[in-house]
């Protein structure tokens, strides 16, 4: 079975989705770096101009289970950043951007005598405001405070296996909640340092079950505790043309609660990424990478969801105003499901257009 989609994972109809880490292309390129990348409020260290990056997705899904085949594509925006530098060392960073991805289209086979076809579209998304500030040209320190909103929908369709039509459900979700990202950016000679910790300070779930027109408020003001996400990332160019990246990052989801509650589903997890940048010359670079990491989340039965993810990309200058920065990759995805292996091989570009601000002070010239 072949179908189109809007949708990045199978795994997205459980728990929140997919967590969304990666932001810019370039960061991508070199194997999803958060440290290193406009995510963190602290990168990069000092910035004489205002800058304007704005990224998007381009997603294409192909996934096995046993005997089963589907091909699903996606394409949209994943944030903006603006960052303004003020006096005294100070820096006021702007932005939107995704969290959670929630968009999914499956089908359930059941025992009884009806097949489900569940499709979910939205996500959680933050608009965030924050100040950084730098040291010494060397070090910048940052902080962030993210306002998170969004919602999902569920169209839920039961279909008896003779094509007779059983019932329409629709389930909604609201998501509200407020955030922190804390960042440390360090950058001398050939060594950088970043770090960063994300605390979720409160977040609130609801939820509406609609049927055949009546409408049940089934999880009304339940309170989530979701754990921080924190890590650590370095690197090193031995020479000038060439720089090498490792990172590292983690969140406990096994602490997640809902309603003061820990659910099965939800596991610690880990990534790890290591990125390489070669400059072909001054304003071409190549940038390969690889990350491993799994889920915060189990796929049903209890297994981890893994996935390794090959990357690269490279920019393009834009004359007077900065870069077109684009990125690759391949990632292939698997759990052990209760009926199988559940398979997917993703592709996946991202295309950031990042602008400095094209103005510069005019020298004042006679004889015109």
């Amino acid at each position: 079975m072949v179908s189109s989609a809007g949708a990045q994972s199978f795994f997205s109809s459980r728990g929140f989705g997919e967590e969304i880490t990666n932001s810019d292309a370039a960061s991508g390129a070199l194997g999803g770096l958060f440290t290193a990348s406009s995510r963190n409020p602290a990168y990069p260290v000092g910035t004489p101009r205002t800058s304007f990056t704005a990224s998007a997705l381009v997603l294409g899904n192909y996934a096995t289970d046993d005997a089963n085949r589907r091909v699903l594509g996606d394409v949209r925006p994943n944030f903006l950043r603006v960052r303004v530098p003020l006096p005294v060392g100070l820096r006021l960073n702007l932005g939107l951007s995704e969290w959670f991805n929630q968009d999914f289209d499956v089908y359930s086979e059941s025992l009884a005598q009806y097949r489900r076809h569940v499709v979910g579209k939205g996500g959680i998304y933050d608009i965030n405001a924050g100040l950084a500030y730098s040291l010494f040209k060397t070090v910048t320190l940052g902080a962030e405070y993210s306002r998170l909103f969004g919602g999902s929908t569920e169209l839920w369709r039961f279909d008896a296996y003779e094509g007779n039509y059983v019932t329409y459900d629709t389930v909604q979700y609201n998501y509200a909640g407020d955030a922190m990202t804390l960042g440390l950016f360090a950058q001398r000679g050939i060594l950088s340092l970043g770090g960063f910790f994300q605390p979720v300070l409160d977040f609130n779930l609801n939820s509406w079950v609609r049927t055949h027109g009546t409408v049940a408020e089934s999880a009304a003001g339940v309170k989530v505790g979701m754990p921080a996400r924190y890590g650590a990332g370095l690197g090193i160019s031995p020479t000038p043309s060439l720089r090498f990246y490792l990172e590292g990052a983690r969140r406990e989801g096994s602490r997640l609660t809902i309603a003061d509650s820990t659910r099965p589903e939800f596991r610690n997890s880990l990534q790890v990424v290591l990125g390489v940048q070669y400059m072909l010359d001054e304003a071409h670079p190549l940038r390969l990478g690889l990350r491993w990491n799994d889920w915060y989340l189990n796929a049903t039965g209890g297994k981890p969801v893994q996935e390794i993810a090959l990357t690269g990309g490279s920019s393009f200058p834009i004359a007077g105003l900065g870069s077109f920065d684009f990125s690759l990759e391949y990632i292939n995805r698997r759990a052990v499901t209760q009926t199988g292996t559940l398979q997917e091989h993703v592709a996946r570009a991202g295309l950031t257009l990042y602008f400095e601000e094209p103005w510069n002070a005019r020298r004042r010239r006679w004889g015109y």
